[in-house]
């Protein structure tokens, strides 16, 4: 539920602002993530959860919940926003990270992909191929401006997409 008020003039309506946004954050299938931030939240403590650009929502962003595995952060960290660094891990299928190098999307470097994308996992060699590749979305602190980068620490030796100030749609 999300309340809105207008601070510098209290009383005035808020009614039609409130509706625009429920009616731009409620697309098909909007409650699960929900469920699942929910569901994390009992059986580990926290959830976390990414509002992610998405044009093909009606406001153009969705909101995704982070499995417990994929978001990385110092342990010993008792605020999210004192964190140095702080990373999330997508999986993608092989097609789905190929695309990503093409430069009207998210431009990711193509050789740094290809190391990704045909790595052998010994320990899945029983496995005709592997369906899922992992990269890392990468935020910190630079000079006070937040820094987005992508990257595949175990098999990269470059950035597969190099820092950028964050804006939305990263």
């Amino acid at each position: 539920a999300v309340i809105m008020t207008n601070i510098s003039t209290v009383g005035m309506p808020s009614d039609l602002i409130e509706k625009d946004f429920t009616t731009r954050t409620r697309y098909e299938g909007w409650q699960f993530p929900w469920f699942r931030g929910v569901d994390g939240m009992q059986q580990n403590g926290y959830a976390i959860m990414e509002i992610v650009a998405d044009q093909t929502k009606p406001g153009h962003v969705a909101l995704q919940e982070v499995a417990f595995g994929d978001f990385g952060y110092s342990l010993d960290s008792k605020q999210l926003q004192s964190c140095e660094v702080v990373s999330r891990k997508y999986h993608y299928t092989k097609t789905q990270l190929l695309a990503l190098t093409n430069p009207d999307t998210f431009a990711f470097d193509k050789a740094e992909v290809a190391k990704v994308v045909t790595y052998k996992n010994e320990e899945a060699a029983s496995y005709k191929e592997q369906s899922l590749f992992c990269v890392e979305k990468v935020m910190f602190r630079k000079a006070g401006i937040v820094h987005v980068a992508w990257a595949n620490s175990q098999l990269c030796d470059n950035w597969i997409r190099k820092p950028r100030p964050l804006t939305l749609g990263e």
